[in-house]
């Protein structure tokens, strides 16, 4: 017989809540800082929104990872829920605090290892599953072109039609 799950325990996983409890963590660090009582702030969206943006700046200037200043945000969306989407100043100061970050290049995943997948998905459509051989011919299809393009798999295989542009080739040769 299977166990009932707990619905709001599996709501988030394990990893999530603790990165959760961090940014709570240190917006409570900063409320005790500055001698402010948290649910004197959370009392009115301007007053929450005004004092989140403090403690992002606060964040920024200490050079505190933003992933902690992004889940403290986050936190307060989740224990109250009626600010979700009224967050707006403080997702803009995030937003900015993200624009003066260096550009990181994604790292693609070695040549070998998609060599490797590629080989396993046309082994699997023809001789493991070939029921399934659509299926694995097209991801086959994909997963070349989509390492080139610098997609991760699950990225590639969200391609669709509509997603491409292609020339018209008819009216291309006409001008």
């Amino acid at each position: 017989m299977c166990r009932a799950a707990n619905l709001q325990g599996s709501l988030r996983s394990a990893a999530y809540v603790r990165r959760l409890h961090a940014g709570r963590s240190a917006l409570l660090r900063f409320c005790l800082l500055h001698q402010i009582a948290w649910n004197s702030v959370v009392l009115s969206t301007s007053r929450v929104n005004q004092f989140l943006v403090a403690f992002l700046q606060s964040c920024f200037e200490n050079k505190q990872p933003l992933w902690v200043a992004k889940h403290a945000v986050l936190w307060v969306q989740t224990k109250h829920r009626h600010l979700k989407g009224k967050l707006r100043t403080a997702w803009d100061s995030i937003h900015s605090w993200e624009l003066k970050m260096p550009v990181r290049s994604r790292i693609p995943m070695p040549m070998l290892v998609m060599e490797a997948i590629w080989a396993a998905s046309l082994m699997r459509a023809t001789v493991l599953e070939p029921s399934r051989s659509l299926l694995w011919f097209g991801f086959a299809l994909v997963i070349r072109p989509g390492w080139t393009g610098l997609l991760r798999p699950g990225e590639a295989m969200s391609i669709t039609a509509e997603s491409c542009r292609f020339p018209d080739l008819l009216t291309a040769s006409l001008g």
